[in-house]
């Protein structure tokens, strides 16, 4: 009866200590941005997911305008479509 009691006090003690957030990892990046240097308006890299995002975003909209512009908004209603998908699905990853 005495090990049960044992037992079950230490994984009461370990539940506590899980709940109270003795055992989480804070994250290494700063909640807060960091301030650009000089001043200029960054721009992510294009290695970085969110550099291809932004690059493919800008695509689809200058080809967007560019169909517009040729054939009119029948044919560029497609490339929209397809701009506010890739929208959408950046609020929703990023």
């Amino acid at each position: 009866m005495s090990t049960d009691n044992s037992e079950r006090k230490q994984q009461n003690k370990y539940a506590r200590e899980v709940l109270s957030g003795s055992e989480v990892k804070l994250s290494h990046r700063s909640s807060t941005p960091q301030p650009n240097p000089g001043g200029v308006l960054a721009l992510p890299s294009l290695s970085d997911s969110r550099g291809i995002y932004v690059i493919a975003a800008i695509a689809l909209l200058i080809i967007g305008l560019g169909v517009y512009v040729v054939s009119g908004f029948g044919a560029a209603s497609v490339i929209f479509f397809l701009l506010s998908l890739v929208l959408m699905a950046g609020w929703f990853v990023f």
